[in-house]
């Protein structure tokens, strides 16, 4: 099995250096199960590209949602 640098990934996927470096070292993304991800994007009929951005999208909404709440208890 090759092992290879963050930038020999960056360069292979076309993504910028700083960004797999952040993912690279996110314990967010280190928890992740990507079984699991796949699962739910197999039931789901879609790939998994698109349940990561519809969970993102939720992710933010739910941001927004909690700050607008903690505006309002303020």
């Amino acid at each position: 099995m090759k092992v290879w640098s963050l930038k020999e990934i960056s360069e292979h996927c076309g993504v910028i250096c700083s960004t797999v470096t952040i993912y690279a070292h996110s314990h967010k993304m280190t928890k992740v199960d990507f079984s699991a991800i796949s699962k739910l994007a197999h039931i789901f009929n879609m790939t998994i590209e698109d349940l990561v951005e519809i969970l993102e999208k939720i992710g933010k909404i739910l941001t927004v949602e909690i700050v607008e709440i903690i505006d309002i208890i303020r």
